[in-house]
C-alpha cells in the first residue's frame, strides 16, 4: 500500500499516511477551499487501510485549527477508523492541543465522543 504524505501549507494540514512505519499523523491548519475534494484522497486511502490493517493503530492528530468542512472530514476518517477497531484491532487517537487553546483540546473531546475509540489528550507548552 502505497504512503500518503502531504505537506502543510497556510491553507492545508500535513498528512502523513504510512501503513508500512505505522504512521497515521494530521498536524497544521486545514482551511482547504475544497475541503471534500482535499481530503478525498485520504478518505480512500484509509478505507482501504481498513481491509487489511496494522496489528495495532495510532493516529496522532496534531492541529492548530480546522475549519468546519474540515470537521466534518476528519469525523469521517475518525469514524473509518472506528470501523477497524470494531474488527478487534486495536485503535487508538492522540490528540495534541496548545496550551493556551483550549477550543482545540474541546473539539477532540468532542471527536471522542462520536466515536468508541480511546483517546489521549497532550498538551504542548508554549
Amino acid at each position: 500500500m502505497e504512503s500518503i504524505y502531504i505537506k502543510p501549507d497556510e491553507m492545508t494540514p500535513g498528512i502523513n499516511l504510512d501503513k508500512e512505519r505505522n504512521i497515521f499523523h494530521f498536524y497544521g491548519r486545514s482551511l482547504p477551499a475544497n475541503a471534500h475534494k482535499f481530503y478525498k484522497n485520504v478518505l480512500e486511502w484509509v478505507i482501504e487501510y481498513s481491509k487489511n490493517p496494522n496489528p495495532n493503530t495510532t493516529i496522532t492528530f496534531d492541529f492548530e485549527y480546522f475549519n468546519s468542512s474540515s470537521s466534518n472530514k476528519i469525523s469521517q476518517i475518525l469514524f473509518h477508523f472506528e470501523k477497524i477497531r470494531e474488527k478487534g484491532f486495536p485503535v487508538y487517537v492522540e490528540w495534541y492541543y496548545r496550551d493556551n487553546d483550549e477550543d482545540m483540546k474541546d473539539v477532540g473531546e468532542l471527536m471522542s465522543e462520536l466515536v468508541d475509540i480511546p483517546f489521549s489528550f497532550h498538551m504542548i507548552l508554549s
